[in-house]
């Protein structure tokens, strides 16, 4: 009976123990692959922190380099403050009408007036044009002989703006249809004359201001006749 009994409890305590190391694989295995998967995710934030790293380095360099050139173009911006304060506080250049022009314009006829782009001598569509015609007049090439040689006497390199002006009676029966083409034709006429005479090049513009920029009233033949006129514009600076 002792025998058997003990034979039974040997069985039963192998069978324990078997029992207890088989839950313990178990179990280790189960923590093994927890390490694992905490190694994995550690490397991971490893290899994640090294990267924030990288880029913080550049971020670092890239603020450093901008920091670096934006004192630069306040420096920069501040020389041209000073320069742009200096240039306003120096008067403006402007055009004075020499006692020569003057002289041309009062022995033909014509007007000078101050702007506050220059001095503008107007001539009269009365001296230079025919009614409805681009073409210029005898006298208006004469005129224009006489203003030549002034313009390249007193004005040589300065820039002169040949601006043409009409009133405000639309064109009915002429090749022109609009009184814009006319005054830039008029002033155009003008320009190739000057040219012929020495005067021009890329000191030279056109304008046709048509009847946008009336001197006197378009309600009366005196008012329409000022209005009908070329101005040369010899430009300040």
């Amino acid at each position: 009976m002792v025998s058997r009994f003990g034979s039974r409890v040997g069985r039963a305590a192998v069978l324990g123990l078997a029992l207890a190391s088989s839950g313990l694989v178990g179990c280790t295995a189960k923590y093994e692959q927890f390490l694992d998967e905490r190694d994995r995710e550690i490397a991971a934030l490893k290899e994640e922190k090294a990267a924030l790293q990288v880029q913080a380095r550049a971020a670092r360099d890239s603020f450093g380099a901008n920091v670096s050139r934006v004192r630069e173009l306040e420096r920069e911006n501040a020389k041209l403050r000073t320069a742009l304060d200096d240039v306003r506080s120096r008067p403006a250049p402007t055009t004075q009408a020499s006692a020569e022009l003057r002289d041309v314009a009062k022995r033909n006829g014509l007007e000078l007036r101050e702007r506050a782009e220059g001095v503008a001598l107007v001539l009269p569509n009365s001296v230079t044009f025919r009614s409805g015609s681009a073409a210029l007049s005898k006298r208006g090439k004469s005129v224009l002989a006489s203003v030549a040689t002034t313009l390249k006497r007193q004005y040589g390199g300065r820039t002169i703006s040949i601006e043409g002006h009409t009133d405000s009676t639309p064109i009915r029966k002429s090749k022109f249809g609009t009184n814009f083409r006319l005054s830039a034709e008029r002033a155009e006429s003008v320009r190739s004359h000057l040219a012929g005479l020495g005067v021009g090049g890329s000191k030279v513009r056109v304008v046709g201001y048509g009847p946008t920029q009336p001197v006197a009233s378009n309600g009366n033949d005196g008012g329409r006749a000022k209005n009908r006129r070329v101005e040369l514009v010899i430009l300040n600076g």
